[in-house]
């Protein structure tokens, strides 16, 4: 059944006092709250923050496992009902989201290739600090781990159906020359599409990928930066981490920015170290110290008893058909941070961290 989701402005009051200033200033704030309000709660709801002083921008995302994909389709139904009469933009925003909807529907039927490969969906908004956030977002779709070759075949089929993110002869060639490269252990875990950005191409994620092996695979795929310095930036983190993701630029060539997106396998647990990582990335001046000190504050859960905003009425309702023994919560998490590097340019980290509402059970204390 769909069951109905709060609006996503009423829920991001429910978090928002526990951002810190430095982390969130109030106008930001302001923006994501009204791009909010044209959007629907998902199972969750993520930031990107960019981690200096200087870059207060944060934008938002909507994230979609498999076991919840009607998600998606009540949300691009929602904004497909809420686009203004036609004008260039609005034109362009309903095109998008109609595939979308076309997307998300193929997603929750059986047997089609999209429901069988992606078990994942992240739509990302741009939330520009001097400027209006557009309805359109990025797309990215989260692979099965032992997906192969099937993942590789449905980035490529995800790229012709989605409108702006154009296959080329160009990019067919680096996508064959980066699926050559990706051998065992490594797999293709994430496709990104920058729908909201002029820039021509994907997004292409490779986890579990040796860290020793970095080098080689950007040698492999003729990456035109400094492979050394990658290598010691990826060697570095994973003494901090559990694990370290390649995020790769591809176009007609491999684009010179490169990510290393930096993970724990349970981002929640209390001794997770966090703290070495965000002080590793002070220390090479990636992030300032207020913000460190914010993000290790966000782990937690806020409760209706706790909440001083109105507690969503689709989720009070939501709740009457929960056990006796069940109650709702917001979940907050911290999930892991990232660094660009391009070349020419300094490095720069960003950290991706949200919030769900889960049900939990009283265990009477």
């Amino acid at each position: 059944r769909r069951k109905a989701m709060p609006n996503l402005a009423r829920t991001f009051d429910i978090v928002r006092p526990v951002f810190s200033a430095e982390v969130m200033t109030g106008d930001i704030a302001a923006r994501i709250r009204e791009l909010a309000g044209r959007l629907r709660l998902t199972s969750a709801v993520g930031f990107e923050c960019r981690l200096t002083a200087d870059d207060p921008q944060i934008d938002l995302q909507l994230g979609i496992p498999f076991s919840a994909a009607v998600e998606l389709v009540t949300v691009c139904e929602t904004v497909l009902a809420s686009l203004p009469g036609e004008t260039a933009e609005s034109a362009r925003q309903r095109e998008i989201w109609t595939r979308l909807h076309e997307f998300s529907l193929d997603w929750v039927k059986p047997n089609t290739v999209f429901h069988r490969e992606i078990v994942h969906v992240w739509l990302e908004f741009d939330v520009p600090v001097n400027a209006e956030a557009p309805l359109i977002p990025s797309v990215f779709a989260t692979f099965r781990p032992e997906g192969g070759a099937a993942a590789w075949a449905v980035m490529e089929e995800l790229i012709r159906f989605l409108p702006g993110a154009g296959m080329t002869a160009g990019l067919e060639s680096t996508l064959a020359l980066c699926r050559r490269a990706c051998s065992a252990p490594a797999y293709l875990g994430h496709a990104g599409f920058m729908l909201a950005r002029p820039v021509p191409g994907c997004r292409v994620d490779i986890s579990e990928l040796p860290v020793g092996s970095f080098a080689t695979f950007l040698w492999e795929i003729q990456w035109p930066g400094d492979i050394a310095a990658v290598q010691t930036w990826a060697e570095e983190l994973r003494q901090l981490v559990d694990s370290v993701v390649l995020c790769l630029n591809a176009g007609d060539v491999v684009y010179p920015q490169i990510g290393l997106e930096a993970f724990f396998k349970d981002p929640d647990d209390a001794e997770t170290p966090w703290a070495p990582l965000l002080e590793y990335l002070v220390a090479r001046g990636l992030c300032c110290d207020s913000k460190r000190h914010g993000l290790l504050g966000w782990n937690g859960v806020i409760t209706p008893v706790q909440c001083a905003a109105v507690w969503p009425e689709e989720l009070i309702v939501e709740s009457l058909l929960q056990p006796a023994d069940s109650f709702g919560l917001f979940r907050r998490r911290l999930n892991h941070v990232k660094i660009s590097l391009s070349p020419g340019r300094a490095p720069q980290a960003k950290a991706y961290f949200g919030y769900a509402h889960e049900w939990r059970q009283w265990d009477g204390k």
